[in-house]
């Protein structure tokens, strides 16, 4: 028997075992699509063929109009003080000290200054208002209401500022308190604006607006790592919610700021198991209470969906993070000019 026999008798039998293989891979890829998915993805890249058709796909534009924004609630979150009643002519005397930290100051831009307030002395001392004056102006003192009582020897950050920056190179700056003094009676002595001893500061030259290349990231990772998030799973949907309680209302932006701590803060980082790349469920990564940054970003991502938020996870090449919607336009700090 010569080789032509041979190949002619196994033609038909190799002709059937690609069938069965083909039946096996389909039956295979209906009950398994998103491992074949991961199983074709390896073998486009292995052949070079991956980066060519990624780069082929259009940019995903989302519609804006089916977004959710969250709201800013008209009630405040500072549990304050209410202003002493009971007032005094005689002046019992204060004493305190201050820390703050600043942002990056840019000329013409805003700035924001986080202020502490420390009372050096023998007598409690509230703080009605504070603010931060700008170039030794009294006309342009940026201020918050504050209602502070501090006891002697306690320290309190009473909030953060937003401060309109000059356009000059240089600038001075005070902080201002509005402040009440107690007797040993329990009287109050109310003061003038007191000004703290200001500091000067260097500003920085507002930075050119850049319009960096648009990135996204290939479509079969985004709609894999975003299938993950799961805002009506019972777990999730239950946390989500006694989490947010604490601002009440429909979904706003206190809820954002709040969901985001507590993953920051309840939620440990830890690496997956070396040599994997495990991307967690968030109702998995609620039980265990740690995960690396995918599993961190799909709880956080689900959480804010649970109480009414439109997100996306995002991936770079070592990392993954969350974004939560919040409006079209840039939302504008508020500043309160004191008359």
């Amino acid at each position: 028997m010569n080789n032509s026999e041979v190949l002619e008798k196994n033609t038909p039998s190799t002709v059937l075992i690609l069938l069965i293989c083909l039946v096996l891979v389909t039956i295979t890829g209906f009950f398994f699509s998103d491992s074949i998915g991961v199983f074709a993805h390896e073998l486009k890249d292995y052949l070079g063929l991956g980066a060519d058709s990624e780069n082929s796909e259009q940019a995903f534009i989302p519609d804006t109009a089916s977004f959710t924004s969250p709201a800013i609630p008209l009630y405040s979150t500072e549990k304050n003080e209410l202003t002493p009643i009971l007032r005094t002519p005689l002046q019992p005397g204060f004493s305190l000290s201050s820390n703050y930290q600043t942002s990056e100051l840019f000329q013409g831009g805003i700035g924001y200054l986080k202020i502490s307030i420390k009372n050096e002395g023998r007598n409690p001392i509230f703080i009605d208002r504070y603010g931060v004056s700008v170039n030794a102006s009294e006309s342009r003192i940026f201020s918050e209401d504050c209602g502070a009582l501090l006891s002697p020897g306690e320290e309190k950050n009473l909030g953060i500022i937003a401060v309109r920056v000059p356009e000059e190179e240089k600038a001075s700056l005070s902080i201002v308190l509005w402040l009440l003094a107690s007797t040993s009676e329990g009287k109050w002595h109310e003061y003038d604006p007191y000004f703290l001893n200001g500091f000067n500061t260097d500003l920085k030259p507002m930075p050119e607006k850049n319009s960096p290349k648009y990135r996204y990231n290939p479509g079969y990772y985004f709609r894999t790592i975003n299938r993950l998030v799961e805002p009506s799973e019972p777990d999730v949907r239950a946390k989500a919610a006694e989490t947010a309680r604490s601002y009440p209302g429909a979904y706003n932006i206190y809820q954002v700021c709040a969901l985001f701590d507590m993953v920051k803060e309840e939620i440990e980082y830890v690496s997956d198991p070396r040599g994997n790349d495990i991307w967690e469920p968030a109702n998995v990564t609620l039980r265990i209470g740690a995960g690396d940054c995918e599993d961190q970003a799909i709880l956080l991502s689900s959480m804010l969906e649970a109480v009414g938020g439109t997100t996306r996870v995002y991936l770079t090449d070592n990392h993954a993070f969350a974004a939560v919607y919040l409006a079209t336009e840039p939302i504008q700090p508020k500043l309160q000019l004191k008359e």
